[in-house]
């Protein structure tokens, strides 16, 4: 059997074994670093030795776990370039005072360094780097090295909500209306407002002002001490068949060049740090084709507004540092 796969298997087994995942650990390892522990756990952080004298080398080592029940893709070349492996994740390690000697990365589906890794709900991911000091003109005081890592995460979500419009208050409709709210770092929730109907919204009386109401929220992990942000590569709103998107009410600048649409996208890229959220809000409509002379043309219609976004979730893990010492 391959040495790193079986090295996989060794850890996956100790981890749950021990009671690993999702706490204790080495220093920061261990802690679940998505909300409410339901995305990445970080296994292992570590730079050793932390302290060398010039001319020597040091490791450093990480180690992630899909803890959550998406997949997601892990980006660790910068640029996604083969020639700038692990960049994406070492933002900092000094290359005035270190050059990367060696690097290595691994995960339970691809043994071999790659420009990026797809994680399954438990897959897990290996990196290391070894980091040599070849300046031996090392001042007294020494020299301290901040080594930065930051882990970007890429996701695709979508989150639903059925709407329907009746007649006349005496028309019955639908006896019940589903909604789903995203999962992962970014919760997406989808909501209606603007309903005269008894039974309030979802469900609206003809001649209603209906407004979708688009939830975007980074949502903070509990009990983690790294932090994390939301960049949404430009969100989409999409309606069924019966409805229209009104862009021109939309409260963001949006992609369609106006008037009632069957989908759009919100035209700038939206960032989010822990805990904050943005609001999309947008009129919907019902489709010409459900009217008749102006008129809603059946007893009762149902739809659904759907949202989407592809994004990226960069989790910061902070600083660890190297002290090179003067070689007298």
């Amino acid at each position: 059997m391959d040495q790193k796969y079986l090295f996989l298997t060794v850890l996956a087994a100790t981890l749950v074994s021990s009671g690993c995942i999702g706490g204790g650990g080495n220093g920061d390892g261990g802690l679940n670093i998505g909300p409410g522990g339901k995305t990445i756990t970080v296994t292992n952080f570590e730079v050793q030795p932390s302290e060398i004298r010039a001319g020597s080398t040091t490791q450093i080592r990480l180690g992630i776990v899909n803890t959550g029940g998406m997949s997601s893709n892990v980006t660790i070349a910068s640029n996604k370039s083969s020639e700038n492996l692990g960049r994406g994740i070492l933002i900092n390690s000094c290359p005035d005072i270190f050059e990367i000697k060696d690097f290595d990365a691994y995960s339970s589906r691809n043994p071999d360094p790659a420009e990026e890794y797809y994680l399954e709900p438990g897959n897990e991911l290996e990196i290391s780097w070894s980091l040599k000091n070849d300046n031996e003109d090392i001042p007294l005081n020494g020299y301290t090295c901040p080594i930065r890592m930051q882990i970007p995460f890429d996701y695709g979500v979508s989150a639903y909500q059925q709407l329907e419009v009746k007649e006349n208050q005496e028309t019955q409709g639908a006896t019940t209306l589903e909604s789903k709210t995203s999962e992962g770092p970014l919760n997406i929730h989808l909501e209606t407002i603007g309903s005269t109907a008894d039974q309030g919204p979802p469900k609206f009386i003809e001649g209603d002002n209906k407004e979708v109401l688009v939830q975007l929220e980074n949502t903070a992990p509990e009990e983690s001490s790294y932090q994390g942000l939301v960049d949404l590569d430009s969100p989409r709103i999409e309606s069924s068949e019966n409805y229209k998107i009104n862009s021109t009410s939309c409260n963001m600048e949006t992609t369609a060049s106006g008037g009632l649409v069957d989908s759009l996208k919100i035209d700038r890229t939206l960032r989010l740090y822990e805990g904050q959220s943005r609001v999309i809000r947008c009129g919907v409509e019902l489709s010409n084709s459900n009217l008749q002379d102006g008129e809603i043309s059946q007893p009762s219609i149902r739809g659904q507004i759907t949202a989407h976004a592809n994004y990226t979730y960069i989790k910061d893990l902070g600083e660890r540092e190297i002290e090179v010492k003067y070689r007298g």
